[in-house]
């Protein structure tokens, strides 16, 4: 808690005594928030350079699948690595203290995005489809 001076009596800041308590009513405390902080950084750079990998070698391994016969395995064997590797990562796992439900942010993935937005896409193609017949 601090105290300034404001015209002859000590008065408390109150953007102050809210910081401090809230630091100190928390039982993970700053080095913990530190630790959290530095952890975070670690898994952002381990991240990141898994995604530049990944970039090349998928691009890579799904060519090999398209220009070759047989089984094509290549691409699909580097997104499991990816899985692997993202939940190794736990990216935001420091968040799961957070909330009572750490997995379930009531927001669509990327994956649910894509595929309502393709369903749209698919539909429409059908409808034109079925146009162009009628106006054979």
């Amino acid at each position: 808690m601090v105290a300034y001076h404001t015209g002859g009596m000590n008065a408390q800041r109150p953007d102050v005594e809210t910081r401090d308590a809230a630091v100190t009513s928390d039982p993970r405390g700053r080095g913990q928030l530190l630790r959290d902080v530095a952890v975070f950084q670690l898994k952002l750079f381990v991240d990141g350079l898994r995604d530049l990998m990944l970039v090349p070698v998928s691009l890579i391994a799904a060519l090999i699948d398209v220009l070759t016969a047989g089984r094509k395995q290549h691409f699909y064997e580097v997104v499991r690595f990816g899985r692997r590797t993202e939940h190794w990562i736990r990216l935001f796992s420091a968040a799961d203290h957070l909330d009572d439900h750490p997995h379930e942010t009531g927001q669509e993935s990327i994956d649910e995005i894509v595929a309502r937005v393709e369903g749209k896409l698919r539909e429409q193609h059908a409808r034109r489809r079925v146009r162009r017949r009628g106006d054979s």
